[in-house]
């Protein structure tokens, strides 16, 4: 499934599109499908990009100065995938019994203004298929350009101030604040002490992703992003909000969060299994 190119020593991932239709993708949810898509689609340009326009980065291991499959770039959304990794993980070993269960039960703190007269809860399958209800992002003035330093506590209240913008699992809306409330409740559950932490134990370590992760500080090799008129952008800590859409990796790590998928779409078993 993965071939390397010996032009250049580059990792080819466009094979895996003719894979993204198994049985074990599509008996998980939409968003789940199409995340997948995102990734294989991005991994793809990342390893071409130098072909499409001149983008250099900080630091390179590479004498050409471009970006290559273990260049480490934001990945944005991407992390979603992780966040939803994370829940199937918790399921399949026993510790969430239902992705059908109210949040509530296991954060009971959390609550919205529901205008639509129901008492259905939100559950975790609705915050990973983005049919919650929930607006689009948290109540952090301008979090992707100025960060969030919100404490939990300040970020709980202000969304019990906010109201549903429909009944939950009726209609599809898009929220990064969905995926932020998903990971403080499996980091929860899973008795971490932060969803960083939560993300080493149970997908950076397991798949062996040496170039993923969350903090910034120490990657003097990560890829900058450029504005409209060429400055650089700042890398943001999106604080609440980082199991949304925090974390970097490369081309290389995404394989082998890729080749899991693909190998487990081969099994019997609708489970997700990091012990490798």
């Amino acid at each position: 499934m993965l071939e390397a190119n010996n032009n250049n020593n580059t990792v080819i991932l466009c094979s895996l599109t003719r894979e993204a239709r198994s049985p074990f993708v599509l008996k998980h949810t939409t968003s789940y499908y199409f995340i997948i898509i995102i990734i294989i689609i991005i991994s793809c340009l990342l390893l071409h990009i130098h072909k499409l326009m001149n983008l250099s980065v900080l630091s390179t291991d590479t004498s050409s100065g471009v970006p290559d499959e273990n260049t480490p770039f934001r990945i944005g959304s991407i992390t979603k995938l992780f966040t939803s990794l994370q829940t199937l993980i918790l399921r399949d070993t026993g510790k969430l019994p239902s992705l059908d269960d109210d949040i509530r039960k296991y954060y009971p703190e959390f609550s919205v203004q529901n205008p639509f007269r129901t008492e259905r809860g939100i559950t975790f399958r609705q915050l990973m298929s983005h049919m919650s209800g929930l607006p689009r992002d948290s109540p952090c003035k301008d979090i992707f350009v100025n960060g969030c330093s919100l404490s939990d506590f300040e970020i709980i209240r202000n969304i019990a101030g906010m109201r549903l913008m429909y009944p939950p699992g009726t209609q599809p809306a898009y929220s990064n604040l969905g995926f932020g409330l998903l990971g403080k409740v499996i980091t929860r559950m899973a008795k971490a002490s932060s969803w960083d932490e939560l993300l080493t134990k149970m997908v950076v370590q397991p798949l062996g992703m040496t170039n993923t992760g969350n903090s910034f500080e120490s990657k003097q090799d990560m890829a900058y992003g450029y504005y409209p008129d060429g400055s650089v952008a700042e890398f943001i800590d999106i604080g609440w909000d980082t199991s949304a859409g925090q974390s970097y990796s490369t081309t290389s790590d995404l394989a082998k969060l890729m080749a899991l998928v693909f190998s487990s779409a081969k099994s019997s078993r609708d489970q997700v299994s990091l012990n490798k």
